[in-house]
């Protein structure tokens, strides 16, 4: 299963309600489960073997992408939170690569997370 989402790049007043409208219509290259795969490996390769992508969400918009957000999963416990998003280009199957910066948030953000854990464990024994 996965979610489609149209990005529409149109103004929105702050205080009125605003109609929204699309039709779309484009053949997606890349599947799901192509695009999770290539996520998953980008992730082990370049942020921790510790994160998992989430559920696929089809993104239409100039660029159509696969989105997930990505999880942190620890050992026996699964998925423990969410360290960002990451994209894959639903024509061509490729990652958008992620910044430095974006890398490393997502790497302090799981360290945070296992260091907690780990303590909490050696609290308890």
């Amino acid at each position: 299963m996965f979610q489609v989402m149209l990005e529409i790049d149109q103004e929105w007043a702050a205080n009125d309600s605003h109609r929204v409208t699309g039709n779309f219509d484009c053949a997606i290259a890349v599947s799901p489960i192509v695009a999770t795969r290539r996520a998953n490996v980008y992730l082990a390769m370049n942020v921790t073997m510790m994160t998992m992508p989430g559920k696929p969400t089809l993104v239409l918009s100039k660029q159509p992408v696969w989105r997930f957000a990505v999880h942190f999963n620890y050992p026996r416990l699964g998925e423990i939170g969410t360290l960002g998003k990451i994209e894959v280009d639903a024509q061509t199957g490729q990652v958008i690569p992620l910044t430095e910066e974006q890398i490393s948030k997502m790497q302090e953000r799981a360290n945070i997370i296992a260091t907690r854990l780990s303590s909490q464990a050696v609290a308890v024994v």
